[in-house]
């Protein structure tokens, strides 16, 4: 036999403070003869070897005992009552608020810039009450994603949601245990072998094959380990201090596994007499194609950029203070990984000497859900009666903004504290599904007592809007994939059901398989029907009206949706390796969507083919 021995030792480490310090174990040596000389040095070899490995704490789970489970909870949620224990209304919490809410009887915790009443889910909660004491009346994102990150808390507390999460703004101090640093705030740090690599803005200019020059500002550079000479303030570090032996470094934020899937983007400038493009190249381990959805802009004064490319769980940020202003903004797809951005100049003739200033927060990259989503200006431009309840709304974007809101996504508008959320619809002709202004159209249903009600009812032409990015769930390549489409609506339940026919339209037009789509529409009178006329003239879509309190001349369906109703009406259910051809969306109230989504699962519809509009 061959005589080997390994060494179980743990990486070289790099002593950072006093603090970071580290003591390398000693290496253990395993000699593996013919045959170890007894069991008990093969047992102390083991022991060793254990002893390297650093230990880990395995997650304590409680016994909850009956009616605590995950089932449980959800039929808690879908049961209607009031969760967020102030009527359902979301309000913006202040960190002065948010303390007063730290008991177990009133607990509100904040997660990823939402505020969520804990209170109702303590029964619940796997690891115990206990753990959920230590998020009372305080931001605890970090705590939850350090726990358990791979967590939708979005979904799984939706119905507690408090509202938005407004922190107190504190500068930070000068203090001399900070002013140690080798590199400045905005450089990101990563550490590879005995340098640093760090991402500057100053980068040489690439010379495209077309001859065109381009400013890359994510070239790399390279600094070496050196010891402190010199803080902040400017003094010099006393000779022998621990300052002067040990390099302090900003604080690092370590990558989660979760971040194995994170995308890279490289963004390039360049210009032509009329406008200044903005390239953005994604590099992902995961295919992705870009939309022009993907990308939300706002300038602000014609100057100051803002911008967000959403990929998937991600969100790049771009953000510029331009070196001179531009007039409008255009986005271009270039291929499924390449975006551009137009700026059209407002001098043709100038020719720019740089794109301007990049700002702080330019070229992070974070989890979507940690963003706080940013409002846009808007302008009525046309109100429309489209029922005697419900208007057509028409907002105006800015030339300059970039915000096309994805199929089955939705926006939130704000007024002072109050925000409602609604879904933009398309005209049902093909012509005018195939548009693409700078402008948003929202069917919304006014109520006589309605906060927001009576606030969109006293908007004239010319009145201001603020309206969120994009938010929403629904996955539009499902429509790609699918042969059967089944709609159920009721009520403005059918605004997000108008732009999926708009989209079934194109999809038939460019390939051959010939989309079936049926729309199960609930109203109350033929007078609320929306878009009768429209929908009867749309095509490829089979409607199918049901009236609860029907007037004597209507022939149609009576009554409310029923199971007997589904099981005429939508395509049969497909054997489990064909569910991918049926996709069956419900929007509507939330008792009507339970209700309808509790009947699909009775008549054996995969909830892989369903989805629920919130």
């Amino acid at each position: 036999y061959t005589m080997a021995t390994v060494t179980l030792c743990p990486p070289r480490t790099v002593t950072l403070s006093p603090n970071f310090a580290a003591v390398r174990p000693r290496p253990i040596e395993l000699n593996h003869g013919s045959v170890a000389s007894s069991a008990g040095e093969v047992n102390q070899n083991k022991q060793l070897a254990a002893r390297a490995r650093p230990a880990r704490s395995a997650r304590k789970k409680r016994n909850l005992g009956p009616g605590c489970g995950m089932l449980d909870w959800i039929r808690l949620c879908r049961s209607g009552k009031d969760l967020t224990g102030i009527g359902g209304a979301q309000i913006f919490v202040t960190e002065e608020e948010l303390e007063k809410h730290s008991t177990p009887e009133d607990g509100w915790t904040v997660i990823r810039g939402k505020v969520y009443n804990i209170t109702p889910y303590f029964k619940f909660h796997p690891g115990g009450k206990e753990e959920l004491m230590k998020a009372l009346g305080k931001d605890c994102t970090d705590l939850f994603d350090e726990a358990h990150n791979w967590v939708r808390a979005e979904t799984m507390l939706a119905k507690c949601l408090v509202g938005t999460y407004k922190p107190r703004r504190t500068s930070r101090s000068n203090s001399s245990s900070s002013s140690l640093s080798v590199l400045t705030k905005s450089l990101s740090l990563t550490l590879e072998s005995d340098e640093i690599r760090a991402e500057s803005h100053d980068a040489e200019p690439v010379d495209e094959p077309d001859g065109t020059q381009q400013n890359s500002p994510g070239g790399p550079m390279k600094v070496p380990f050196s010891p402190v000479t010199e803080c902040q303030d400017g003094s010099k570090p006393e000779e022998g201090s621990q300052a002067a032996s040990n390099i302090s470094l900003p604080v690092m934020r370590l990558r989660r596994p979760s971040d194995c899937n994170r995308p890279n983007v490289r963004m390039d400038w360049s210009q032509s007499v009329e406008s200044v493009i903005i390239s953005l190249v994604v590099h992902s381990k995961l295919h992705y194609e870009l939309k022009s959805s993907d990308f939300v802009l706002d300038i602000h004064n014609n100057k100051k950029l803002e911008g967000t490319l959403f990929i998937r769980d991600w969100c790049y940020e771009v953000c510029i203070e331009l070196s001179r202003p531009v007039e409008s903004s255009r986005v271009e797809v270039v291929t499924n990984n390449k975006m551009k951005i137009h700026l059209r100049k407002q001098t043709d003739e100038t020719e720019w000497e740089s794109i301007g200033i990049y700002q702080q927060s330019n070229g992070q990259m974070d989890i979507k859900g940690r963003r706080v989503s940013r409002f846009h200006k808007t302008t009525v431009d046309s109100i429309q009666d489209v029922s005697h309840d419900t208007k057509l709304y028409t907002l105006q974007l800015p030339s300059t903004a970039h915000l096309v809101v994805p199929t089955g996504h939705h926006v939130t508008v704000r007024h002072g504290e109050v925000e409602r959320s609604y879904t933009p619809v398309l005209p049902l002709t093909a012509t005018q599904c195939n548009e693409e202004v700078k402008s948003l159209r929202f069917m919304i249903k006014l109520y006589e007592h309605g906060v927001m009600s009576k606030y969109l009812s006293s908007l004239c032409i010319g009145d201001s809007v603020w309206v969120s990015d994009p938010e929403g769930s629904f996955d539009v390549s499902r429509l790609l994939r699918s042969r059967e489409i089944a709609l159920i609506a009721a009520g403005t339940g059918f605004t997000p059901m108008a732009k999926i026919i708009c989209d079934i339209n194109k999809l038939n037009e460019n390939d051959s398989l010939n989309r079936t789509t049926k729309l199960v529409f609930a109203n109350k009178t033929e007078s609320d029907i929306l878009w009768k006329d429209e929908l009867s003239a749309a095509q490829n879509v089979e409607v199918t009206h049901v009236l609860s309190k029907a007037e004597s001349s209507w022939t149609g369906l009576r009554g409310r949706v029923s199971d007997s109703l589904l099981k005429k009406v939508l395509p049969q259910v497909p054997h489990h390796a064909e569910k991918d051809r049926l996709l069956v969306c419900v929007c509507g109230p939330s008792p009507f969507t339970e209700s309808v989504s509790n009947m699909l699962l009775d008549l054996n519809y995969h909830e892989d083919c369903i989805h629920l509009f919130s």
